[in-house]
């Protein structure tokens, strides 16, 4: 991979069975041992991730195969994150000439101002609540746009004027609250989220492209996120680099061309995203190499049994699972034995119940945590039952790190919000004023200890017997 015998696009794979993330650290450790005893030379390469906290794993990763030396680690910045902050570590000067990014917070609140001020004859909301909902979900519209390239300015031309007549009130919705919202970013001198990321992939690019930096760059686990135009168009530039590289998670298996073709008209299929980031790179599979350093020992996940559970070809079965219904004749090619190595380790439970299975879940997690150099993970699109599990985990005195983040109503701040607002709409009914009044984030500006003294007095005289009238006034009548 390195030196300027490299040809083509720098684009690598790093097969499913074998951890990514650790792998990917290893095979950088190794290529920029090939420079030279140099320490300083690992900090001098830039990897791209998809994510903030695929940076923060792969920065874990690089401790770990770092077997006990001390490293100057890599700049690592996610692809999703690029923005007018990253534009001294990135070299972005262009960047710079940009507006700032309108903060997500206040263009929900301005975005909902806007909508409120249609009619709902023209489609607008019926009220604060449709509208707030309205907003969120034309901001995200607003942001897709952006990403994909496309014109907002053209909405009107999705729908022909012969369609139906509430299609053609949906458009004039539309058109109005972005002509709106346009309006009001270039009064504020600010620049919409999406476009403003657009922008910051775009001049990232261009930089690299206009002057390839000497060191090296690399750009890992991009998958569906890179196939958004100006990010495709980026790692493109970064496969093209003297010491720039792509590497791709492998889940894809040899299949003909007719297969693919069948996988491109189908934008659900997982393997869908891949194929067309390739397509937008100007690459086939047969450009893609194995990453470096793939023969490096300390690679098998580690907490496993090695005995009969064969990796490899779990990963060859998943692979062929994936395959569109035109191509289900290659089972037929393998002996129903030979997939047994594959389905060692698999197991399948019939839970009666969400909450039960909850339970076996925290179990088997829990369990892990007995083997040495075990690592665990529940990977489940179920919010609710990601919940369950944590909240099960917390009764093992286990602090679950979830990525998902906790919703707001549920972090003390939220809860305490949650009570006023209640305690507000209930007319300062006895049980939700109390239950307001005795959150550890209410003190009423006097010492923690003194404001539950006040609470248990105003209980004992006011709240007990019968019910005060409602509102302030009947507590302060009562009193």
């Amino acid at each position: 991979m390195s030196g300027s015998a490299r040809r083509g696009l720098g684009l690598y794979n790093i097969p499913a069975h074998l951890p990514f993330l650790d792998t990917l650290a290893r095979g950088v450790i190794e290529e920029m041992g090939e420079a030279g005893a140099d320490p300083t030379a690992l900090s001098r390469v830039t990897i791209l991730l998809p994510t903030r906290r695929a940076a923060m794993a792969l920065r874990e990763a690089f401790l770990r195969c770092a077997d006990g030396r001390t490293l100057l680690l890599p700049v690592m910045r996610a692809l999703t994150g690029l923005s007018v902050e990253d534009a001294d570590e990135l070299a972005l000067p262009g960047l710079l000439d940009l507006p700032p990014a309108v903060d997500p917070a206040r263009r929900q609140a301005v975005l909902t101002s806007l909508v409120l001020r249609l009619p709902p004859r023209y489609g607008g909301p019926n009220g604060p609540e449709q509208a707030w909902r309205l907003a969120r979900a034309l901001g995200e519209l607003l942001d897709e746009i952006a990403l994909e390239g496309c014109d907002p300015g053209k909405l009107p031309e999705l729908v022909p004027e012969e369609f139906a007549t509430h299609w053609q009130v949906t458009i004039t919705f539309l058109r109005g609250v972005v002509e709106a919202w346009e309006g009001w970013l270039e009064d504020q001198g600010l620049m919409d989220i999406g476009p403003r990321r657009v922008a910051a992939l775009e001049a990232q690019a261009q930089e690299w492209r206009e002057n390839p930096p000497t060191d090296p760059v690399f750009a890992a686990g991009i998958g569906a996120g890179g196939t958004i135009p100006a990010a495709a168009d980026l790692l493109r530039v970064v496969a093209t680099l003297p010491r720039g590289a792509v590497i791709l998670h492998d889940g894809v298996e040899k299949m003909s061309a007719e297969l693919w073709d069948v996988i491109a008209e189908s934008p659900t299929h997982p393997l869908c995203g891949q194929y067309r980031l390739l397509r937008q790179m100007g690459a086939v599979l047969e450009d893609i190499r194995p990453w470096h350093g793939l023969g490096a020992p300390g690679l098998k996940p580690e907490g496993r049994p090695s005995g009969d559970l064969d990796l490899a070809r779990r990963a060859e079965l998943l692979a062929r699972a994936l395959r569109p219904a035109a191509g289900l004749d290659a089972w037929l090619d393998r002996q129903p034995d030979y997939w047994k190595p594959a389905l060692d380790g698999l197991s399948l439970l019939d839970a009666p119940d969400v909450q039960s299975e909850a339970v076996s879940i925290a179990l088997l997690l829990r369990e892990a945590l007995e083997t040495p150099s075990a690592r665990a993970a529940l990977i489940t699109p179920d919010r609710d039952l990601g919940r369950r599990v944590a909240a099960e985990l917390t009764r093992h005195g286990i602090l679950a790190d979830d990525s998902a983040g906790q919703p707001l109503g549920e972090t003390p701040a939220g809860a305490f919000l949650r009570l006023l607002a209640r305690a507000v709409a209930e007319g300062f009914a006895p049980v939700p004023l109390l239950a307001l009044a005795k959150h550890p984030m209410a003190a009423g500006g006097m010492p923690r200890q003194t404001w539950m003294e006040a609470v248990r007095l105003l209980e004992r005289r006011c709240l007990r017997g019968p019910r005060p009238a409602p509102g302030l006034p009947g507590l302060r009548a009562r009193a």
